[in-house]
């Protein structure tokens, strides 16, 4: 009689045929034997559901699996159950992993008798948001999964960098939500964690993640995938509700919402933006009371708002943002020798504990020495330097220079400049 493998590899497969192959090599050439590789073929209209054929008739590890397409979701639940092994790993078909992947999570696991094992790993063939999502150093977490979901880098959204004990996911029903099109995974992970007594952490690079047009993260239209992420929210915090995960995490699970649905809102149409406040308001109505709600941070408390009140205005516009974004702004600016400055800001906005820690530092006092640089036109040097207020005279103007600046638009996301005028000369 066969013995069960160690490691079961879940393949959703949907028209992948073109980087099918590679990943499928990566699978079977892993230093670590003891595996099955169960791929099921979603519907595919491509030459994919021969290719999985193929292996597995090459590979006795290799199962193929062919259904009617009924999406990703549905694919990995279907995986799920014919899994054997006392591991599961879910691998998307256009990816592809180390060879020692396999090896070096079963040695953590077994070492940490870890119930999830979460590791690293790198978007290619260009980076994206999603490096910012896989884990970023070596730590356990033990009796205490939600703090690990909530706080550690790497938890979530991403399905793909997370091996699983088999027993934590069958013995807890645990399965992907159907109804969900975009963000299961990151509902998974909310519904996942809180059953875990030992989260264990990885920064090797072992998952390697196809950044193309056709991938699910790089979904461009802000107005479906914010109607798709409120399904997500409603369905992670009910279930949340449901299960009693809150105490101790209300706030924390607040800010989640809020950050998850803002990032999109700001760039919705205002119609969707009416559509998010009219469910989003009874959610929150349902999971937090008006104390969890009056103890977020400042800054939360603004996108609140505007989610809310459906405001024709982005937030950023407020004057707690402004003030966050211009320390953040100044704390990175560079002086020239011409008397001129400029900074480049980095590749994303500032996160959300970076403004709330900001937020909450003392009010901005803009540095002496380059006050002579801040002034308004037409003033001296010598008043500048004399002024100490930031107001008007030196912050108020660079307020307005950020507003038009530093708070760059979609297309000049990646890039933007604050550009100083030079000291007047007398």
């Amino acid at each position: 009689m066969a013995t069960s493998p160690t490691i079961s590899i879940v393949v959703p497969v949907y028209n992948t045929q073109r980087y099918l192959q590679e990943c499928l090599d990566s699978l079977l050439k892993q230093s670590f034997g003891d595996i099955e590789i169960i791929c099921i073929d979603d519907g595919s209209t491509d030459g994919s559901p021969a290719m999985i054929d193929e292996a597995a008739r090459a590979d006795a590890r290799v199962k193929a699996i062919h259904q009617a397409n009924a999406g990703v979701s549905a694919a990995r639940n279907h995986g799920l159950e014919l899994a054997c092994g006392t591991y599961v790993l879910f691998v998307d078909s256009d990816d592809f992993i180390r060879h020692d992947t396999c090896e070096l999570l079963h040695k953590i696991a077994e070492r940490d008798t870890a119930d999830i094992v979460v590791f690293g790993g790198k978007t290619f063939p260009i980076g994206f948001w999603a490096d910012d999502c896989f884990a970023k150093r070596a730590t356990t977490y033990t009796g205490n999964s939600i703090d690990a979901l909530l706080g550690e880098v790497g938890s979530n959204p991403l399905m793909c960098n997370k091996l699983y004990r088999r027993s934590l996911l069958v013995d807890n029903s645990l399965r992907f939500n159907t109804e969900l099109r975009l963000g299961e995974d990151n509902a998974f992970q909310f519904c996942t964690f809180p059953c875990a007594r030992v989260v264990s952490f990885t920064p090797e690079t072992l998952y390697f993640y196809r950044n193309h047009k056709d991938s699910a993260v790089m979904a461009d239209d802000c107005d479906s995938r914010l109607l798709e992420h409120i399904k997500v929210v409603n369905y992670v915090l009910d279930t949340w509700r449901e299960r009693s995960y809150f105490v101790g995490h209300e706030q924390a699970m607040l800010n989640w919402a809020i950050d998850f649905l803002y990032r999109d809102a700001r760039n919705a149409r205002l119609e969707t933006r009416k559509q998010l406040a009219d469910a989003f308001g009874g959610l929150i109505g349902r999971c937090f009371t008006e104390a969890v709600r009056a103890d977020i941070p400042q800054v939360r408390k603004d996108q609140l708002a505007f989610i809310l009140e459906s405001k024709a205005q982005p937030v950023e516009h407020s004057p707690a943002w402004l003030s966050t974004r211009i320390r953040f702004t100044l704390s990175r600016c560079k002086t020239s020798s011409t008397s001129k400055f400029s900074t480049s800001l980095p590749t994303m906005r500032p996160t959300s504990r970076q403004c709330c820690a900001m937020t909450a530092a003392e009010p901005l006092q803009p540095c002496p020495r380059l006050l002579p640089q801040l002034a308004p036109p037409g003033s001296s040097s010598r008043e500048a330097s004399a002024n100490t207020s930031p107001r008007p005279s030196a912050s108020f103007w660079l307020l307005r220079q950020t507003t038009r600046h530093g708070l760059p638009r979609r297309k000049r996301r990646y890039r933007a400049r604050v550009r100083l005028p030079a000291t007047p000369t007398s």
